[in-house]
């Protein structure tokens, strides 16, 4: 940390000396880049710095590449792929193909997103995420056998890649397969069970599917997980789903209890979400429930 302040100082008198200095723009621009995963701020310090990188040297390929990285950063998609366009253009290679594809994933955009990962697999037929964000396109898409043919791809290239598990369990989940699908998540959790947000995206999805089992005490298990962790993402989908686990037990209150919870802190998805929870299907939910149960 102390070094990449160090190396902002240093770019700055060195910008100083010679305003003209592109590359020492485009190095403080790195420099911001990587202290923005403590502080954002930097993300837009790097931003301004590419920005006179790019004014400097308009073919600087890599300034566009790590600019839209530093957007990224910030989740503003549009700007990313204008910034990858604009890479691919100068040198296309396949990891800004699979960056310019989240993007489009991050907007809705499936059927371009899936156009570019599958650039990036044809560039680098061993690039693992290319396949596992394709099979969460693909399962977007509905297209849940090509979603779980990436997942089962990505597993045979690097079987201690937990995300690629993640996938399959997501797919099979999709198809039905409910045991197939927390198999598959206990496979991630061996292989990657400490941090915090793989832990969330696991727990979350494997006590859904536990709960549609009809496993209500292994869903409320996983799902107390997350709310232990008090996640500023999927806090509100964990107290939901227990809500309805609540709910096969005969544990109104609790499940009532719940739904306020969940409402109060809104509809704040973790990106494993598999449903779009909506407050008044869960209220439904809990009320057909209780009566499926005589309650």
């Amino acid at each position: 940390l102390d070094q990449v302040l160090r190396a902002i100082e240093d770019f700055g008198a060195a910008i100083l000396l010679d305003p003209q200095f592109a590359d020492a723009y485009y190095n403080r621009g790195f420099a911001h880049y990587q202290q923005a995963r403590q502080d954002k701020a930097h993300a837009e310090m790097a931003i301004d710095d590419f920005d006179q990188a790019i004014r400097l040297v308009p073919n600087h390929a890599e300034a566009y590449v790590v600019r839209a990285d530093a957007y990224n950063h910030l989740e503003q998609w549009q700007k990313v792929i204008d910034n990858l366009n604009e890479a691919i253009r100068l040198d296309p290679r396949a990891d800004d193909y699979l960056t310019r594809g989240e993007a489009y994933y991050g907007l809705g955009r499936h059927q371009q997103a899936v156009a570019d990962f599958s650039e990036a697999v044809r560039l680098n037929p061993q690039l693992v995420w290319a396949y596992t964000r394709r099979s969460r396109s693909y399962g977007s898409m509905g297209e849940v056998q090509k979603a779980m043919a990436d997942a089962d791809q990505a597993i045979r290239l690097n079987p201690q890649f937990w995300f690629a598990y993640k996938e399959r369990g997501i797919a099979y989940d999709n198809l039905g397969q409910l045991e197939g699908a927390i198999a598959a998540f206990d496979q991630a959790f061996q292989i990657e069970p400490t941090t915090l947000g793989t832990a969330i995206y696991l727990y979350i999805a494997r006590g859904d599917a536990y709960r549609r089992l009809g496993q209500a005490q292994k869903a409320i298990a996983d799902l107390e997980e997350v709310i232990k962790l008090n996640p500023q993402l999927g806090l509100g989908e964990a107290y939901a789903s227990r809500a309805l686990a609540y709910t096969l037990l005969g544990k109104d209150v609790e499940a009532q209890q719940d739904i306020a919870r969940a409402v109060k802190l809104g509809v704040d998805e973790h990106p494993s979400a598999k449903r779009q929870w909506d407050f008044t299907v869960l209220k439904k939910d809990f009320e057909e429930l209780k009566k499926r149960r005589g309650g």
